[in-house]
């Protein structure tokens, strides 16, 4: 897997096994994963007392749990333990092997972290030169640590390495800025101060999140991702970030004793496509348009989708029964896909008399959907009638030129967290919250279903956000956000994957069409969908814009 996304990796809190902290039994193990859960992204098996046989013991037992979460596995210092375990990459110090003669042994593929030195700037240069290019590179200690007796450099120090590795990428005409780790005597609450001269991508954490009582290690990580993207993107933008992960957690270990059950009343197209990503994503669904039946299945149904497509008699009376059984007696989500609307009068005047008899708590369509929608809603009295997105079929035509009005319109209408896909995801909470997700995917639109798997990841996140609510954002935002990163992410999955089947030429030449393989496409699009867990969404989340004026 990190072969790929190697250079997609997140690295926001690192952490570093040491030797104090294993023990015998399974506790380093559930150690390792209890803070994975709370939020890291990368480990570092790291004995300076083990033997050979103690080492690869170790790597052996934790490399199965790394994989299942999508944590990569970089070994310190032993490129030939890295080998034959096949971790994801080496870690070396200043007194370790030259990082060339690193990755002459490892190969191109793997991840290539260095020990620099703030006093030999060379160092830097020697790290990120072409026949080594490191990944990564990280300097000597911040604070000091019982870990490793060094001098610590503290925030000046990691603020001189800042500008080393930005001086040596420039020299070296690289495309980007290597990350930059920060290290030593870290803990949530001297993050801050980490952050104070310099802007490193990530912080390692090794007694100050091992050293805690197995019962803490998940809430001590937590404490890390949060201090960490506060520092690194504000607060509100931590909070969002934390909630993704919170409830695609809560997904994937609530199917383990039983999962969310999401009723969909939806069209034949995809009838199969969304079930399967409903189970993917980690919930179960439930695909019946019997209406005689809807409020009994609304009873145990933790989310409901309600995706107009195929518009008939026998859904709307089931739609309607589903609505009233959410909105009366059991508070589930309900997720309103307005396929088609303002394309026919009926579709129109349905979908808005779902959304003003109340409960729907997400509506997502497209530009074409979603500016129809607020028309008929009198939502946007002054927008244009002429201007803007319009909808042929249930393709939007054209463009909006002003998506927040017409979502805090809607929001404003309906109670909803209002969202708007397209080459630009916007999602708007209220008035004044509202997130943008900027990566856009040429394949996606071209396979007929698209949206309608946004609106099944999105009720499958609102399923868990019911069980376990979210109070930092409006009911569902959350959700809502999560849905379309998903899916986001699991086509930027799908992508690598082609990159690899078709090679440099062909993709480009796909990419520039803007069509391709379709079955392939859909095919690796399902995959990422089973693939992706907490670690690796994180890793391959879209550029994110939230505004929070609240």
């Amino acid at each position: 897997m990190f072969r790929r996304l190697r250079r997609l990796v997140d690295y926001g809190v690192y952490l570093v096994t040491d030797d104090a902290f294993v023990t015998g039994g399974s506790s380093i193990e559930r150690r390792i994963t209890e803070a994975i859960r709370g939020g890291v992204t990368c480990v570092q098996l790291r004995l300076k007392k083990a033997s050979d046989h103690e080492f690869l013991d170790l790597g052996r037992r934790l490399k199965p749990i790394l994989q299942r979460y999508g944590v990569p596995l970089i070994v310190n210092n032993r490129a030939d333990i890295a080998v034959a375990l096949d971790a994801d990459g080496v870690h070396v110090g200043q007194d370790d092997m030259p990082p060339s003669a690193v990755r002459s042994i490892i190969g191109p593929e793997r991840i290539l972290g260095v020990t620099v030195d703030v006093k030999r700037p060379e160092s830097v240069w020697e790290a990120l030169k072409e026949d080594a290019r490191a990944d990564y590179v990280a300097p000597n200690a911040i604070f000091a640590t019982s870990t490793k007796q060094v001098q610590p450099i503290g925030p000046e120090g990691l603020a001189a390495v800042e500008r080393h590795v930005a001086a040596a990428a420039a020299d070296l005409r690289l495309p980007s800025v290597p990350p930059l780790l920060a290290i030593g005597g870290i803990v949530p609450a001297n993050v801050p101060t980490v952050y104070s001269k310099a802007k490193p991508n990530g912080v390692c954490a090794v007694s100050g999140l091992l050293g805690e009582d197995v019962s803490n290690v998940r809430e001590v990580a937590e404490a890390y991702r949060l201090a960490v993207d506060t520092c690194r993107h504000g607060k509100s933008v931590a909070a969002l970030y934390a909630g993704v992960h919170r409830l695609l957690d809560h997904l994937r270990h609530s199917a383990e004793c039983g999962p969310f059950l999401v009723h969909h009343l939806t069209n034949d197209v995809v009838t199969t496509q969304t079930a399967n990503a409903t189970l993917f994503v980690g919930a179960s669904p439930i695909m019946s348009l019997e209406s005689e039946e809807t409020e009994q299945l609304g009873a145990f149904s933790s989310a409901v989708v309600l995706n107009g497509g195929t518009l008939d008699h026998q859904w709307r009376e089931a739609a309607r029964i589903a609505l009233r059984t959410a909105r009366e007696k059991t508070g589930s989500p309900v997720v309103l896909d307005p396929v088609g609307c303002g394309a026919t009068t009926i579709r129109t005047d349905t979908f808005k008399a779902l959304l003003e008899d109340g409960g729907v708590r997400i509506v997502k369509g497209n530009g074409g959907e979603m500016t129809a929608l607020a028309k008929a809603l009198n939502a946007m009295p002054k927008l244009d009638a002429q201007g803007g997105a319009q909808v042929r079929g249930v393709d939007s035509i054209g463009d909006v030129d002003d998506p927040l009005s017409i979502l805090r319109g809607l929001t404003g209408a309906s109670g909803a967290v209002a969202c708007m896909s397209g080459k630009r995801d916007v999602i708007v909470g209220d008035p004044k919250l509202s997130a943008e997700l900027s990566y856009s995917d040429p394949f996606v639109g071209n396979m007929t279903g698209s949206g309608c798997l946004v609106a099944t990841l999105q009720a499958s996140f609102a399923a868990a956000e019911k069980s376990c609510p979210e109070e930092t954002f409006p009911q569902y935002f959350t959700s809502a956000v999560a849905g379309l990163a998903y899916m986001s992410a699991a086509a930027r999955l799908a992508h690598l994957r082609l990159h690899e089947l078709e090679g440099d030429s062909q993709h480009a030449r796909l990419l520039s069409a803007g069509s391709g393989p379709a079955y392939t496409y859909r095919n690796h699009l399902f995959d990422g969908f089973a693939t992706l867990t907490p670690a690796l969404l994180r890793s391959l989340f879209p550029p994110l814009t939230l505004t929070d004026e609240r």
